[in-house]
């Protein structure tokens, strides 16, 4: 007889014939799976079917021919055939976001040998979160270690970019009323006090003359200017921020105007300026 040859396998999620048969003459050749290639199968599991295997590892293909009448039975033998793992790439997607965006989906993709439907485990994490400073933080990737695969992990990047912080200002036009009016600024349509704004170190100075890098601190105050009078009052404002994560919106300046009132308007001990008779 002529020695059947493994196969050259690689996994393909599907079963394979492990070896190829050759043409037996005098006899039958019959096939068993082993535990090693040291001890030969029992006698009752050899079949004539060709072994096929799926997994991706080392079988043990024992052989022997059951002669014809002319000849005799062989002893058993066996062909170590391997099943080499199938080879893939698995690789976590860039992603970005702003700062103080919520974190971007992660996700993967998979290459090479890879069967669709098997299970690779593949779980990606990062560091980076919505308060993550502006930067670049790496995506791990981790996977199941699927003992049918080889797989080549490459890691990616999620990067935080500058957000921008819009700013809009609204001033104050009306007629004298006895109270205090100034101007109102807002960040992305939420006012100062907000909890993320503090959190981003944002503030505002303000001053009646304009505001530059160099004299905010000194010629600008925290503290709203308020006006009661009559009279047409410019109110100029810039804005400190976390000038590493959001990135830089001009300062500006708005009005407060305040028109006199009529006397009709003025309540005085009771008396509204309305003529009365006596």
């Amino acid at each position: 007889i002529t020695t059947p040859r493994a196969n050259k396998l690689s996994y393909n999620g599907t079963a394979q014939t492990l070896v190829i048969a050759n043409p037996v003459m005098g006899g039958t050749i019959y096939y068993a799976l082993g535990d090693n290639a040291e001890t030969a199968p029992l006698e009752d599991i050899y079949t004539t079917d060709i072994p096929q295997a799926i997994d991706a590892g080392t079988y043990y293909v024992w052989y022997k021919v059951v002669g014809d009448e002319n000849h005799n039975n062989t002893t058993p033998e066996c062909i170590t055939v391997n099943i080499e793992k199938a080879v893939i790439t698995i690789k976590a997607e860039n992603k970005s976001s702003k700062y103080n965006e919520d974190i971007a989906e992660l996700t993967y993709t998979t290459n090479g040998q890879y069967v669709k439907g098997d299970d690779l485990g593949v779980k990606l994490s990062t560091t980076a979160t919505k308060a993550s400073n502006v930067g670049e933080y790496e995506i791990i990737v981790t996977w199941n270690e699927n003992n049918n695969y080889t797989a080549n992990i490459v890691n990616g990047n999620y990067i935080i970019t500058k957000s921008v912080l819009n700013v809009s200002a609204k001033g104050y036009n009306g007629i004298y009323d006895g109270n205090g009016h100034s101007i109102s600024v807002d960040f992305e349509g939420s006012d100062l006090e907000s909890s993320e704004l503090k959190a981003s170190n944002t503030v505002v100075y303000y001053a009646e003359e304009e505001l530059n890098a160099e004299n905010y601190k000194t010629n600008g105050s925290r503290v709203k200017p308020v006006y009661t009078n009559a009279g047409d009052y410019t109110v100029y404002f810039r804005y400190v921020f976390d000038e590493n994560n959001y990135n830089e919106v001009a300062s500006g300046n708005v009005n407060v105007t305040i028109a006199k009132a009529s006397l009709k308007d003025v309540v005085v001990n009771g008396y509204n300026g309305d003529r009365k008779s006596v």
